[in-house]
């Protein structure tokens, strides 16, 4: 996945209110806390057409899950820049499926996170694979085994996974 920036775009409503479009895209990938991007804010609304122009609100983002507030959003980015902007798909997964909170979604991923798959079944076949149920030269029986029923029973017992919108299948740990 391509490095694709987070970003945020901030309205002036001081401007919005006189009839006026006024904003910025602030990159928040980078931004290491709530006060930095407060401070872009702030740079922001002292360049308004407007004056006293002192609130703000969010009308759009790029590459950020939905629904979380600005300190949310930068403890998103936090987030992705620990574990890998190719991550960005698999940490939007897991909180968008409200199984972790914004405020335990980096230790949670590092715990549950599996990878990314063609599929589940190429997940299961690799799950076989690792745990040493599928030997060199079970070429044989191996092609008895039904790995779309496996994958099945794997992905709704232990693990849960979903395809993201790159096309990559992501697998948690955790029904």
């Amino acid at each position: 996945m391509k490095n694709k920036s987070l970003q945020i775009y901030v309205a002036c409503l001081a401007s919005y209110n006189a009839g006026k479009l006024f904003g910025k895209w602030i990159d928040i990938t980078d931004a290491e806390s709530v006060d930095e991007v407060h401070e872009e804010i702030s740079e922001m609304l002292s360049q308004s057409p407007q004056p006293y122009a002192e609130e703000w609100r969010i009308d759009d983002t790029e590459y950020l899950p939905s629904g979380l507030g600005l300190e949310g959003m930068v403890s998103f980015a936090l987030a992705v820049s620990e574990h890998g902007h190719q991550n960005r798909e698999a940490l939007a997964m897991l909180l968008d499926e409200g199984c972790v909170t914004i405020e335990d979604l980096s230790t949670e991923f590092s715990d549950r996170y599996k990878g990314s798959w063609e599929d589940g079944v190429s997940f299961a076949e690799d799950h076989a694979e690792q745990l040493g149920l599928i030997r060199e030269k079970a070429n044989e029986l191996e092609r008895h085994i039904d790995w779309k029923s496996y994958a099945r029973e794997l992905l709704s017992e232990e693990y849960w996974g979903c395809r993201g919108a790159s096309g990559e299948f992501h697998v948690f740990a955790g029904s």
